[in-house]
């Protein structure tokens, strides 16, 4: 069995309906049960007569139940909002406010929300806790409706919902399905990505549109190292995707290599700089297998390039470029760029997303009409040469770490709410040119408690978006012009550090 994104349903194949489709937190399903599932969830929402393009939220974290509802979501044309179950009760608030929707289906059996409507998944049946339908302030498009709302990290310390229509998804399946990637029925996807990381969607859209199978890796399995080794063993996982960093704790481990795990051969990167020293181990370590830089924000559906890693060329290399745009896209400057100078680089295309969910003015100024065509100014900095597109990092106040897109300024609202606080700067600090931790620099006219900033910073925000670390200063340093000096952050935090160890 597969599934066909175009027409929505389940298609009937040569392939048996007990083939292995999911393998989660909460157990196995065989496509024959995912098929019988989501039929299941899809009566459910049915028979709550939500009004047309109604967001649904769903609540989980690697359950097998969460590719159910996105696929219910997919055939009942209401977009799929993904929260993870890692965030804080805040971050969650926030987020349904946003879009004014409540009804939630619940994949982890503990969500815990008395006025919403929730489907949650139990045993053989579906139960469905009655609540307020709300009037969701989210817009409905008749002819192309939106397939999710995926909420990034907001400036304006309110997270942002990126409105990715269904067109766009078809148009990342049908790439999928083209030679660029290498792909078969056969393949067993490592899904480890959270859902509220749309890298997670590549291995989503993968398996259940080749009937193949996902191996969801949740936290506590990636913490577990032997665990992780044996299902990897055991399910003969063979199509990698996730963050470089993510793959660097295993790098070090003497199994992770090709003799131990003969059937993986597949590794593809997306979310931040893939490190060329990355590259070469995963060559020492499987010599055979293939290695895809990829690259693309989620307003841009997913991924947009790729590039597959030449291993012949990784010692005359510092840096990996990000790639080839996909069909039916084209990624430009706006004006000439070079290693030298480089311009904002600009995805141009039907994967473009309709932009940010009743932000009018952020939309307005990242999003664009090119020649007739949806754009995105991506707020990275690069150029292209002959085809091939090289990315020489950011030019906002947005980071990259682990793979999350973090922006800073969100962490500096959360803090400048606290009492107290006259001002905050946070800062992604970098080793090698990579982020590698952030840190707050805060300025108060009383001692600030760090113990206690720590903990009210980690009920607002996801964890990945927690400084590590505060200093409390008495100034900031400041430009000609007596503007905080942002670009000279990071060495006042490392002085501040060293003058308080003396």
């Amino acid at each position: 069995m597969t599934f066909d994104f175009t027409s929505c349903q389940f298609c009937d194949t040569h392939q048996s309906p007990d083939k292995l489709a999911l393998i989660g937190s909460s157990g196995e399903l065989s496509w024959g049960d995912l098929h019988n599932k989501t039929n299941q969830l899809v009566s459910a929402i049915q028979e709550l007569k939500l009004p047309k393009g109604y967001p649904i939220f769903i609540y989980g974290h690697k359950e097998v139940e969460f590719p159910v509802a996105i696929l219910a979501c997919f055939i009942t044309n209401h977009p799929f909002v993904p929260i993870d179950r890692l965030y804080p009760k805040e971050r969650i608030a926030e987020i349904q406010s946003e879009t004014n929707s409540s009804v939630f289906v619940d994949c982890s059996r503990n969500f815990q929300n008395s006025s919403a409507t929730v489907l949650t998944f139990w045993d053989q049946e579906i139960v469905t806790q009655p609540g307020e339908i709300t009037k969701s302030i989210v817009p409905v498009f008749e002819h192309n409706p939106l397939a999710y709302l995926l909420f990034t990290s907001g400036s304006t310390g309110k997270p942002k919902g990126v409105m990715i229509r269904k067109s766009s998804v078809l148009d990342l399946v049908n790439w999928i399905h083209s030679d660029a990637f290498g792909m078969n029925s056969q393949e067993v996807f490592v899904n480890q990505s959270p859902f509220s990381f749309d890298v997670s969607l590549f291995d989503t859209f993968s398996a259940l549109s080749y009937g193949a199978t996902m191996l969801m890796v949740s936290q506590d399995l990636a913490k577990d190292t032997e665990l992780f080794k044996t299902q990897l063993v055991q399910y003969k996982a063979s199509f990698w995707t996730s963050t470089p960093s993510f793959v660097y704790l295993y790098l070090r481990e003497q199994w992770f290599q090709s003799g131990a795990l003969p059937s993986l051969k597949t590794f593809l990167f997306a979310g931040e700089p893939l490190p060329v020293a990355t590259c070469k181990s995963l060559y020492t370590q499987f010599e055979h297998s293939t290695v895809f830089n990829a690259y693309g924000p989620t307003e841009a559906t997913v991924i947009t390039t790729l590039l597959t890693v030449d291993k012949t060329s990784l010692d005359a290399s510092s840096s990996l470029p990000i790639g080839r745009c996909k069909p039916h896209s084209e990624m430009i400057t706006l004006a000439p760029g070079s290693k030298e100078h480089p311009q904002e680089l600009v995805i141009v295309g039907e994967n473009v997303a309709e932009g940010y969910l009743n932000r009018p003015e952020q939309t307005a100024d990242r999003f664009f009409v090119h020649e007739g065509k949806k754009s995105y100014k991506t707020g990275d900095l690069g150029f292209v040469e002959e085809g091939m597109i090289y990315c020489q990092g950011r030019n906002d106040n947005q980071i990259k770490l682990n793979g999350y897109r973090i922006e800073l300024d969100e962490i500096n609202e959360k803090i400048l709410s606290m009492e107290g606080i006259n001002e905050a700067r946070t800062i992604g600090l970098k080793r090698n040119d990579k982020v590698v931790r952030i840190v707050s620099l805060v300025q108060s006219g009383k001692v600030i408690n760090v113990t206690e900033l720590k903990e009210v910073l980690s009920q607002q925000l996801p964890h990945y978006m927690v400084p590590s670390d505060y200093v409390q200063v008495a100034d900031f340093p400041k430009n000609p012009s007596g503007k905080i000096d942002r670009n000279g952050l990071q060495e006042f935090y490392l002085t501040q550090k060293k003058a308080q160890k003396k």
